[in-house]
């Protein structure tokens, strides 16, 4: 959903949506609850249906942008493989972005999935398995998933998953959730050396602050009278939710990696600024 609930995205099969859209295969589409408008968020400049199968919706805050997973290969010229990529379309011109892309708009090489978009679209964050996007990562033989912030107008793109000097996590980091600004994004992370300072089976909730660069421990522990008040149940699916709400220097207790461990280590919320360092 938009921030204000005008626009809701959702994944479908069916075929009488959208008149280009007949094969019966997923599709994402954006449907205006107050007009009753829907658009075929997956297809082309114009107007063109995918010819794969797309899902994970997730507009921006003002409902005016799309982003969206598919392993389409008609969308984009320059995207001619079955690997997942991610996607952002603008409702209003029609006009479709391939943003899993490198700062030099080279197509990434492996799967790129979970668009998350700040409140205009101007900028998408991502996971992918990708060893073209970033200089830092070259090889990827435990296709390790990284999170990467990608400037959807200026073509930059940033490694989010990293630590304060610019090490790159040592495991995979996923579900990203992009501020509204655009300004940080929060994800979870089983990473045990770049992020965090010891190593632990728990997934870890993280977000970097992307204009300084640093990346702030928010929450080490939480208590069973935190984690009752804490959303949602105790799992990692809603940690990224949660952090979403994250500001810098909030504690936020996001939910456990085991039941029975709900009043042990639960998420380490962190803040990272992604604006600065020869990443970007």
């Amino acid at each position: 959903m938009s921030a204000d609930g005008r626009l809701a995205v959702f994944t479908s099969s069916a075929t009488n949506l959208d008149p280009a859209d007949a094969d019966g295969g997923f599709e994402v589409y954006a449907k205006d609850l107050l007009s009753g408008d829907i658009v075929l968020a997956a297809s082309s400049d114009t107007g063109v249906s995918g010819n794969g199968l797309s899902f994970e919706g997730s507009p921006s805050g003002d409902g005016s942008t799309v982003g969206f997973t598919t392993d389409g290969t008609t969308l984009d010229p320059t995207d001619a493989d079955d690997n997942l990529d991610v996607y952002v379309k603008d409702l209003s011109s029609g006009n479709l972005t391939l943003a899993s892309t490198s700062d030099t708009g080279a197509n990434s090489n492996q799967d790129s999935v979970q668009a998350s978009l700040s409140a205009d679209g101007h900028a998408v964050a991502f996971g992918s398995n990708a060893t073209n996007l970033d200089p830092a990562v070259t090889a990827n033989p435990e296709y390790i998933t990284q999170v990467y912030v990608k400037d959807v107008a200026g073509g930059n793109i940033t490694l989010a998953t990293t630590s304060d000097t610019g090490v790159k996590a040592n495991n995979s980091s996923y579900q990203p959730v992009l501020s509204a600004d655009g300004g940080s994004v929060a994800f979870i992370s089983h990473a045990t050396t770049s992020i965090r300072p010891t190593p632990t089976w728990l997934p870890t909730s993280t977000s970097k602050d992307l204009t300084s660069g640093s990346i702030t421990l928010a929450s080490t522990s939480c208590s069973a009278s935190d984690l009752a008040r804490s959303p949602g149940p105790r799992n990692t699916q809603p940690a990224a939710a949660c952090l979403s709400r994250l500001e810098a220097g909030q504690v936020v207790c996001c939910g456990s990696g085991r039941e029975a461990e709900s009043a042990a280590v639960v998420a380490v919320g962190e803040v990272r600024d992604l604006g600065v360092g020869a990443d970007r």
